[in-house]
């Protein structure tokens, strides 16, 4: 009993697209012009599978196949001619059309003469990459940026695959953001890295910045100068630093506050007083002893 689904490799439960993606593989590769080495076979192959499609790809064709096997087809009057008549050179036309720059097929009634066919080896592989394209390779890089260039903006190129690539780095980029460009033999994806900073902490927008102090700055106040990431000075007085008050605030010195391709506002730069008790002269020992007397 002929079984066209084994011919075609394909399921008994087979969709239509199922069925013309059996059938285009199965017929590159049965080709007669393809197998020059073993044409009787190739011949008889190429016309099975032809005749499997044309059944299996008809739902009425098909329905009487499934309950009546071949003979069905005879016996509903859909066989006879049907099966004389099928031109496998056409078919193929017909299936791929002119996806090698040329129309296939002729107009002979089977048995079909393999030497008018002007099929080229070239052909085949031209249709082996389009019918199995291979996947794109995913090529991942990391883009290290100081948090200057991603207060400032800047730009990078760099190399890969022997080809260079311009990163063109907005203010207020965060870790994480990602830069992707489609090669015609792979996919690149650029991800941007914070480097670590010599001075400031990154914590969301804001900055934070540690500075130390002696026990009597911190006991009397005291004037310093803090420099945020922008480059500013900034003058700070504070009072006397007790209990839990040993943080100053920059409003608006941190980093950029990016949304929907615009700078909607900054962050703040937070500076942390530590306070240490090394390296103090002994009249600045006395002056906190003095301190501490009159706070008793």
């Amino acid at each position: 009993m002929t079984d066209y689904y084994k011919i075609l490799g394909i399921s008994k439960t087979a969709t239509e697209q199922e069925i013309k993606k059996a059938y285009k593989k199965m017929a590159l590769k049965w080709h007669p012009d393809k197998n020059l080495d073993n044409k009787k076979e190739a011949e008889q192959k190429f016309k099975e599978i032809s005749e499997a499609y044309q059944v299996l790809s008809d739902p009425e064709k098909r329905k009487i196949y499934n309950q009546f096997g071949k003979e069905g087809l005879n016996n509903n009057g859909v066989g006879g001619d049907f099966f004389n008549n099928i031109n496998p050179n056409d078919l193929f036309g017909s299936v791929f059309g002119n996806i090698f720059g040329q129309q296939f097929g002729n107009t002979n009634k089977y048995p079909f003469n393999f030497q008018q066919s002007n099929f080229q080896q070239s052909n085949f592989q031209q249709a082996n990459f389009q019918q199995n394209k291979p996947q794109k390779r995913e090529i991942n890089h990391n883009v290290e940026c100081t948090l200057e260039e991603l207060y400032h903006g800047s730009t990078k190129q760099i190399f890969v695959e022997n080809k260079q690539y311009t990163i063109n780095i907005k203010p207020g980029w965060k870790e994480h953001t990602k830069i992707s460009f489609n090669e015609q033999h792979y996919n690149i994806t650029f991800t941007i890295k914070e480097k670590k900073h010599d001075i400031y902490i990154k914590a969301d927008d804001n900055l934070i910045l540690e500075k130390k102090i002696n026990l009597l700055d911190a006991l009397k106040g005291f004037e310093t100068s803090i420099q945020s990431i922008n480059g500013k000075n900034h003058t700070v007085n504070t009072g006397p630093l007790v209990g839990n008050n040993l943080n100053f605030i920059l409003k608006k010195s941190g980093m950029p506050i990016r949304k929907n391709g615009q700078i909607i506002g900054y962050g703040d730069l937070i500076v942390k007083f530590i306070i240490s008790l090394v390296g103090l002269e002994y009249h600045q020992k006395q002056a906190i002893i003095n301190i501490l007397d009159k706070n008793i």
